[in-house]
């Protein structure tokens, strides 16, 4: 009787002392979890600071351009000519952010450990994209700093620059930032593979161009491309002159370049057995 009440009492404490899995690793601290990689991994650090080395120079050549009146009239520049001009830079390293999260599971093997602490592959992803889209965020919000600063500067050297800001331009320009990052998400789960992944964000968007470019001759093509190659709708985005058939034009390109990759890589995230 001793020994079995003995045993029921350990069992007790067991059971009172044992943490819910749910309980350890909620969303939250997951992409906290998350945004502390970008930081942690080798990887992620020397992209961040690329980016930041890349961002500060375009900057300063963008601003020494508009002082020695070599690129555009000073009197036509103005605070969104100055953010894209730094959001275009930032875009690439949103896209390579967005693949290096990915792909990093894999190519480095950390899947190994981020999946024993929590096996539940989907909240992994959801919290990966969720600090991406934060990412995303916080650069568009640093590219209208950036691009300030310089207007400032340039006034302040005597050149009537101006601070608009079309909010349809503007709404453009996020939505590109978006579509980088959503764009090297998708390749990263669809390949899983840092350089193939990279290789693929970098040479496919050159291909569309070319089909672009042969469309202009060849009237049948021309129709196709832009429904499924994404310079077009990308354009009319930074305009912030979308409408009409453009939209739909736009749902099918991210349904060929984000949609479809992204679910694909998705099923192979989920099931990949990790080694």
């Amino acid at each position: 009787m001793t020994a079995t009440a003995n045993h029921m009492t350990i069992q007790a404490v067991g059971a009172s002392t044992r943490t819910p899995v749910a309980a350890r690793t909620t969303l939250s601290r997951q992409i906290a979890v998350e945004a502390r990689k970008l930081v942690d991994t080798r990887a992620g650090c020397w992209l961040l600071i690329a980016g930041c080395a890349v961002t500060v120079a375009v900057a300063a050549l963008t601003a020494s351009l508009v002082l020695g009146a070599m690129a555009v009239e000073p009197a036509s520049y103005t605070l969104m000519t100055a953010t894209a001009s730094v959001g275009n830079v930032v875009g690439y390293f949103l896209a390579l952010l967005g693949i290096l999260t990915i792909t990093s599971e894999w190519t480095q093997r950390t899947a190994l450990v981020t999946f024993a602490l929590e096996p539940r592959r989907g909240r992994v992803l959801l919290a990966k994209v969720a600090m991406l889209l934060g990412a995303t965020a916080l650069a568009v919000v640093l590219s209208v700093a950036v691009g300030a600063g310089i207007v400032a500067l340039t006034q302040s050297m005597g050149f009537a620059t101006g601070w608009n800001l079309p909010v349809g331009q503007f709404a453009g320009f996020a939505a590109e930032a978006l579509f980088n990052v959503l764009l090297g998400v998708a390749l990263g789960l669809l390949l899983q593979h840092s350089a193939a992944a990279i290789v693929a964000f970098f040479v496919l968007p050159m291909l569309a161009t070319m089909v672009n470019s042969v469309g202009g001759l060849w009237e049948p093509l021309g129709n196709v491309a832009p429904w499924v190659t994404p310079d077009g709708v990308l354009d009319a985005l930074r305009a912030g002159v979308v409408h009409g058939v453009q939209w739909l034009q736009l749902g099918t390109v991210l349904l060929i370049w984000i949609v479809v990759p992204s679910a694909i890589g998705t099923w192979r995230w989920l099931r990949r057995q990790v080694s």
